[in-house]
């Protein structure tokens, strides 16, 4: 799972709408009150939250993260399965979960921090997995530097390196050198690095880049889009006119067929109704509002700007920075921002949704992903002293009566046992899902 995307200053939790910022400022209005810094973090963050909502690969890996939540319940909920001891992992008896997870692997690649500074080559290999029984076979894409016998490595290209590279180029374009820089130049510098090696001048622009990004997003498998066009674009000597003719071309060169599906643009709809169809099942219980309806009219304003203006991030970036940007006020107006949490625990967030007087509760994709971590993870390994890393925020001006206990240290689960006027986030959402009762080990 690609877990997080991040910069040394802040974080956009995958699939789970949520982005964590390491300043104060308060995410109310996005002008010149906002801090360059800030301004700078959340930028780097939002184009995240727009590669996960408005690409198709981004739309596919919610639906697979909603699978997978699906696979736990369908676990745990059994009669007589009172605990299970996780992290859970799916193997070949768990059919399409299983295949789903595997092929995830193979499109995101690494995610590692690594810097270096040996020569390196960009190479492919062949990988097989079955599926059903039919033996599929996927190219891997990689990254190879230096000899592995003398302390060089392989490191495979795939969206985790296209997301990180795009967010990282326009940050730069607009805040050049704002958020402290990093010092690894994996996974930030993977496609301008891939790109030198296969075709050297195409990267002087770097709107080239982010364009080659972006289109490569609307396909399940990123890292081999990405390689294939730069390859056949120095072979055939073609250098695009603009930025945008990137998106033509790519769709042009890609063939594919999905479910009888063969246009790229049809493959994003299509991810969009499987997507609302999964999250439907997240909101079955009243407790959570009005977010079906969230969710339903964010992914139709996404559809609408991938459709009339594919190239819309170029929009973005060509219109500065996003305190006085006109093309970004836009977007955010229609599509709205993810859960912004702050150095003080405050969380924002912003839709337009709020206009109209509709409740909307997203601070459950919150404890979703908590949730997604307790079932994952070993929890030594979670960097926190909670297992509900919601503790925090829910002891925000709650100091003199606080609503958390030791059950959120120890066993979140377990507040799933309050009187319903009581129940807290997480307790909330583990009764929703029917597990009131059942529990988590990690031995």
């Amino acid at each position: 799972m690609r877990e997080k995307l991040y910069t040394s200053a802040g974080f956009y939790y995958s699939s789970y709408f949520r982005i964590n910022v390491d300043t104060n400022d308060a995410f109310l209005n996005f002008d010149e009150s906002l801090s360059e810094l800030g301004a700078a973090i959340f930028f780097h963050e939002y184009i995240h939250f727009l590669q996960d909502i408005t690409t198709t690969h981004g739309l596919f890996n919610i639906a697979s993260e909603v699978d997978f939540i699906k696979f736990f319940n369908s676990k745990l909920q059994k009669d007589g399965v009172n605990s299970i001891n996780v992290p859970l992992v799916t193997s070949i008896e768990d059919g399409n979960t299983h295949v789903n997870m595997e092929m995830k692997k193979i499109f995101i690649g690494a995610g590692e921090h690594k810097n270096f500074d040996q020569d390196y080559i960009i190479n492919n290999e062949l990988y097989n997995l079955t599926i059903n029984g039919v033996i599929w076979t996927f190219t891997k894409e990689f990254i190879q530097v230096g000899n592995e016998r003398e302390g060089g490595f392989k490191y495979y290209f795939g969206s985790y390196c296209i997301c990180e590279g795009m967010a990282y180029e326009m940050e730069q374009l607009l805040y050049p050198n704002v958020i402290l820089p990093n010092p690894t130049k994996l996974p930030y510098s993977a496609p301008r690095l891939v790109a030198d090696k296969l075709y050297p001048i195409f990267s002087k622009n770097t709107e080239n880049l982010i364009a080659l990004c972006d289109a490569s997003l609307m396909y399940n498998d990123p890292g081999m889009v990405f390689c294939l066009i730069l390859r056949q674009m120095n072979a055939t000597g073609y250098y695009p006119q603009s930025p945008e003719e990137i998106y033509d071309y790519v769709f042009n060169v890609i063939e594919f067929e999905f479910q009888k599906i063969k246009k790229p643009l049809e493959l994003f709809y299509y991810a969009g109704h499987i997507v609302n169809s999964q999250l439907s099942d997240y909101f079955r219980s009243n407790i959570y509002k009005s977010n079906n309806l969230w969710i339903a009219r964010t992914i139709s304003a996404s559809q609408n700007f991938r459709t009339q203006r594919p190239s819309f991030m170029l929009d973005i970036v060509r219109n500065g920075d996003i305190r006085n940007n006109i093309f970004f006020k836009a977007v955010k107006g229609k599509i709205g921002t993810p859960i912004i949490v702050n150095n003080n625990n405050e969380m924002f967030f912003e839709n337009v949704l709020n206009g109209f007087g509709v409740e909307i509760e997203p601070q459950y994709f919150w404890v979703f992903s908590q949730i997604r971590e307790l079932i994952t993870r070993q929890w030594n390994d979670l960097g926190r002293i909670n297992l509900c890393g919601l503790k925090d925020y829910c002891d925000k001006g709650n100091e003199e009566n606080p609503f958390t206990d030791i059950r959120c240290r120890n066993e979140p689960w377990s507040r799933s046992n309050d009187e319903n006027n009581d129940l807290c986030n997480f307790g909330a959402t583990w009764k929703s899902w029917a597990l009131q009762g059942k529990s988590l080990t990690n031995e």
